[in-house]
């Protein structure tokens, strides 16, 4: 297998954080009495059809934009309650082991602030205000601090427990929906957040709001029809129980347009959705033998990792999806 993805996965840990995690879902059903159901998230269409089962909670697919969803799906303070409570995101945050921490800074961090580099100069954004939304350990600002990506506040939304220890950083532990103050961001991101929201206009609103006039916001987060999640179904983590809403690029797309957003790109630059799909094919003992080409690229094809992913790259095939898009001032 490709040191990369074995570089940030540590199999031990994992785990521990699956069975953690079990345990967390079996307390999130007991309150399925309370879960609401919805139409279409993105497109609020009410023409969908199932589309896998996990662990008892039931995922649909919109027949109109494509939009995978959970339905029926925790309201928002269920969600939050879980966030705070949570023993698998306890642990995960909690016992990571260091060199697993620090393979992540160096790919996935380090390739975010990259990206976010990128967009600051082909945008010419101001460096007034940074805002970090769902900032997680708030890896992201530590990156662009050390990198000397300066801005003269950094700005962290995340409702989860954070600690750090940095110039310049302000701390709002709240979910974003909640915040009031006036922020007016020259830069904004949310990597790997939408995706945990039930309600994305009311989420994209709030960013929108957040932003100063033509402020840039950059997302990410799973793309469903991608080669690995179109592939693997509920046994990718990509479409983890957590992931209670999973987008394409015609429905992200839509759902940034629709909250007042010009989008300037939408890309899919994933790097690993053959190393993951082989991985877990392995781990799972799963039968390919009905489609020959997958079979091939998973057997003596896998040679030819590299070229299929840079075609999936090119063709917005990967599974992880990436959009940049401006704040459009409302007349």
């Amino acid at each position: 297998m490709n040191s990369d993805l074995e570089k940030i996965h540590d199999p031990d840990f994992e785990k521990i954080v699956f069975e953690l995690t079990i345990e967390d879902i079996k307390k999130l059903v007991l309150k399925a009495g309370s879960f609401v159901k919805s139409n279409c998230p993105a497109c609020k269409s009410s023409d969908f059809v199932p589309y896998y089962n996990l662990f008892g909670l039931l995922y649909y697919k919109c027949k109109q934009c494509g939009t995978v969803f959970l339905n029926p799906c925790p309201p928002e303070e269920i969600i939050a309650g879980y966030l705070n409570d949570s023993e698998a995101l306890r642990y995960w945050r909690e016992a990571m082991p260091a060199h697993v921490v620090r393979n992540r800074k160096e790919k996935l961090y380090s390739d975010r602030v990259h990206f976010i580099k990128n967009q600051i100069d082909k945008f010419n954004v101001k460096k007034q205000k940074f805002l970090d939304i769902g900032g997680g350990n708030g890896y992201i600002v530590e990156e662009l601090v050390k990198k000397n990506i300066e801005f003269s506040e950094y700005i962290i939304i995340e409702p989860q427990p954070l600690s750090i220890d940095l110039p310049r950083i302000r701390i709002i532990p709240k979910m974003i929906e909640e915040v009031r103050e006036k922020i007016e961001a020259d830069l904004a991101v949310a990597f790997e957040v939408i995706e945990h929201i039930v309600d994305p206009k009311a989420f994209l609103s709030s960013v929108y709001d957040l932003l100063a006039d033509d402020g840039i916001f950059i997302l990410s987060t799973p793309n469903i029809d991608g080669f690995e999640t179109t592939t693997l179904k509920e046994k990718t983590t990509s479409c983890w129980f957590d992931h209670i809403r999973l987008y394409n690029p015609f429905s992200m797309k839509m759902l940034l347009e629709n909250a007042g957003f010009k989008v300037l790109s939408t890309e899919t630059p994933g790097e690993l959705d053959v190393e993951i799909v082989k991985s877990i094919s392995l781990k799972e003992k799963l039968d390919f033998s009905s489609n020959p080409a997958l079979k091939f690229l998973m057997e003596d094809g896998f040679k030819y990792k590299k070229e299929f992913q840079n075609f999936l790259a090119s063709n917005q095939l990967s599974s992880h999806l990436k959009c940049v898009a401006q704040k459009i001032k409302k007349i």
